[in-house]
Order: C-alpha cells, then sequence, then structure tokens
C-alpha cells in the first residue's frame, strides 16, 4: 500500500512539474468579425455589408459610414499556458504596405489572447482618406490585412501571425 502511494505521489508531482516546465506556444488562432464570452471567435466572415445613402457620396462620408457602423476586425490565440498582460503586442499588418499598428482592444481570458480593431480604422490607417481606397471599397475588392501577436515568455518572444483581410459590400439604399 505504501508503495502504491507514493508512487502515486510521484507522478502527481512529475505531473505538476511537467506542466510548470511547459513552453508557452500558440494553439490556435483565428480571425473573423466577432467573439463568443470567452474569446474564441464566433463569426468567422470577415466581408461587412453596409447600405450607402441615396445620392452622391464623398469619400470623407464613405469612410465616416463604415467607421459608425462599428464593424469590427477580431482576432483570437489560444496559448499553452495563461500570459502575463506586459508581455503580449497584438498589431494590424497592412499587407499592401507592411505598416503597423496597433490593435485598439486587446483582452486576456485565461490563456487566450483576443481583440479587435474596427473596420474602419483600419481603413483609415492603411490608406487615410484616399481615392484609391474608395475605388477599392466601391468595388468590393479585399483589403489584405493580417493580425500579428508577439508575446514573451522569459527570454523567448513567439510571434503568430493570422490573416484577417476583409472586405466593404456597399449595398445601395432605395431612393425616397
Amino acid at each position: 500500500m505504501k508503495q502504491t502511494m507514493s508512487a502515486a505521489a510521484l507522478t502527481c508531482l512529475l505531473a505538476l512539474l511537467s506542466c510548470a516546465q511547459q513552453p508557452q506556444k500558440v494553439l490556435e488562432s483565428a480571425s473573423g468579425s466577432s467573439l463568443d464570452s470567452n474569446g474564441a471567435v464566433s463569426r468567422h466572415s470577415l466581408d461587412f455589408r453596409l447600405s450607402t445613402p441615396a445620392g452622391p457620396l464623398t469619400n470623407r462620408d464613405l469612410f465616416n459610414e463604415i467607421y459608425f457602423q462599428g464593424d469590427t476586425v477580431c482576432f483570437s490565440f489560444l496559448l499553452a499556458k495563461e500570459p502575463k498582460s506586459e508581455t503580449i503586442k497584438v498589431e494590424f499588418i497592412n499587407l499592401s504596405d507592411g505598416g503597423a499598428f496597433p490593435a485598439e482592444r486587446v483582452d486576456i481570458t485565461d490563456n487566450r489572447i483576443h481583440g479587435f480593431s474596427l473596420a474602419g480604422t483600419l481603413l483609415e490607417q492603411f490608406c487615410g482618406v484616399s481615392p484609391a481606397l474608395a475605388a477599392k471599397i466601391t468595388e468590393g475588392s479585399e483589403i489584405p490585412c493580417s493580425a500579428r501577436l508577439k508575446v514573451s515568455d522569459g527570454s523567448i518572444l513567439i510571434t503568430e501571425t493570422v490573416e484577417c483581410s476583409f472586405r466593404i459590400l456597399l449595398n445601395p439604399s432605395p431612393s425616397r
């Protein structure tokens, strides 16, 4: 009986030590337009629909409509163990020119890092109010984008990227 208890205690001790020594790594990554209460992506589509007002629309009006609609480009990274918040950095990358912009919101739920930026904010950061961007939007073209996570675990820097290119699809409003 004593040997059985000692073997069981030793097994538990080894299991605890192996968990404590587990290296940090990204187990899963995803992008989408909505997160559930645990920070997992609940809607994977990154096609956003926008009803445009009838009549002429300036580029500034178009960008304001997109921004105030409040659509979000979300990310979620599941890690092997819970990270410390001061070791985390998430950026959205403009795949057209490599520009990087901090995510507007980053949260930690257990061992999941999740958050978002507004689609309108990303459009403004990527291109400003440019006629070329307005043309891409009115054509329904994809806006090339990714979310990049950097998390340090001691002396090790872990980097993971998830593709999150998105499109704005215009639905003309009926004339009044």
